[in-house]
């Protein structure tokens, strides 16, 4: 008989077949996302991949879909090896592992593998065989981390902006705090058990009716609410919080969402700056000089009767306005230049200056408005023609 026309004897076939059909039994556990099986035979140190480990090392498949002990710890990233090493050790006293190592393709890629490892023996209790499954994980694993990084990273922005956030479903009655809230109570994150009523216990006692009402009425009303309120923090000190909440309707109930964010600069400033404005326009409406007053962006936040006669501009027209959206003919002009630099600190005074909108001649005085710590947050300007 010819050696081409050869049949392979029983035991040979029977080999044969036999490999095959593991190869079809480890195919049919595959998942489609790059999850591929192998076993390994101990007796005789034979490791069978199905051509989805190959693929996950981006190297051919075998003719007989085996791979040395060797090669395949050649695969293995060089800081992992001995991590896998010392898992497939800890089989001789466990039936079953699980761990994440990193191998490097032929393509010099690094993958995050996540592999199951079963021992099986024989029934004399001797190991036999390791049958496995690994999966590509690395998509996973670098989703994972950017979803880490970008919570860190909203907890920073929450930092920098002196926020903190809460929120409560109706359906459970569930209330949870962000860290930063916590934080802005003087509090380490988790210290105490979210609820409205220990958030209420650091709420001033004289605004916390006023909390309650608007709490209320946000159930109620269903639509978002904005407030102010004064906390005490736990080391005692008195902060002034702006608040905005809002109701969501989903599947879980009735989802109320909200931000808390320390104002305590910004109202200060603004009630200082009330109570400035308020003397200061006793003293200036009645006055026959032209008198304004711009805030640290240039824009009007004073304007006497004296200004409205002779510009013709309604003071409600003009406050919180630019003064270059109002005589866009100033820009590059010295009183633009001195009203910059009066918002630096610096009192300027012209003795005569001839402007086009005023048709003449005139002198002013650029005075600094500033606060007990030296910091300025508007001029005032005096002028006569």
């Amino acid at each position: 008989m010819n050696e081409a026309n050869a049949k392979p004897d029983a035991s040979e076939s029977n080999g044969i077949e036999n490999v095959q059909k593991r190869i079809e039994l480890l195919k049919m556990s595959q998942a489609v996302n790059l999850l591929g099986s192998w076993e390994w035979d101990l007796k005789s140190d034979k490791l069978l991949w199905t051509d989805e480990m190959f693929l996950l090392r981006a190297t051919p498949v075998s003719a007989d879909n085996l791979i040395s002990i060797e090669d395949n710890y050649k695969f293995v990233h060089q800081d992992d090896r001995e991590l896998v090493r010392t898992k497939f050790e800890s089989l001789k006293q466990k039936q079953e592992v699980e761990f994440e190592y990193r191998i490097t393709t032929t393509k010099g890629e690094t993958k995050t593998i996540l592999a199951w490892a079963t021992m099986f023996r024989d029934e004399n209790g001797e190991p036999q065989f390791i049958r496995g499954t690994s999966q590509d994980v690395t998509r996973l694993r670098k989703a994972e981390k950017q979803l880490k990084e970008t919570n860190h990273a909203f907890e920073q922005a929450e930092e920098m902006a002196n926020m903190g956030n809460w929120k409560w479903t109706s359906k459970t009655d569930t209330l949870v705090f962000s860290a930063n809230l916590y934080k802005m109570l003087g509090c380490a994150p988790g210290e105490f058990e979210p609820s409205f009523e220990n958030f209420l216990k650091y709420v001033h006692q004289d605004d916390r009716e006023k909390a309650l009402f608007e709490q209320t009425a946000l159930l109620q009303q269903n639509k978002s609410l904005s407030s102010e309120y004064r906390i005490i923090r736990k080391d005692g000190q008195e902060r002034f919080m702006q608040s905005t909440s809002k109701v969501f309707t989903s599947a879980e109930g009735n989802i109320l969402l909200g931000t808390v964010q320390d104002a305590t600069e910004e109202i200060q400033l603004r009630r200082l700056l009330e109570e400035k404005m308020y003397f200061a326009e006793m003293l200036i409406e009645n006055s026959v000089d032209l008198i304004a007053a711009y805030d640290s962006d240039q824009r009007l936040i004073a304007w006497n009767k004296t200004c409205e006669e002779r510009y013709k501009l309604k003071k409600q027209d003009v406050m919180g306005k630019h003064v270059l959206d109002l005589f866009p003919e100033l820009d590059g002009s010295p009183c633009m230049e001195d009203i910059r630099r009066a918002l630096q600190g610096e009192l300027r005074y012209q003795p005569e200056l001839h402007l086009t909108l005023l048709d003449g001649y005139f002198e002013y005085f650029l005075i600094p408005l500033q606060k007990a710590d030296g910091e300025v947050f508007g001029a005032l300007l005096f002028h006569t023609t």
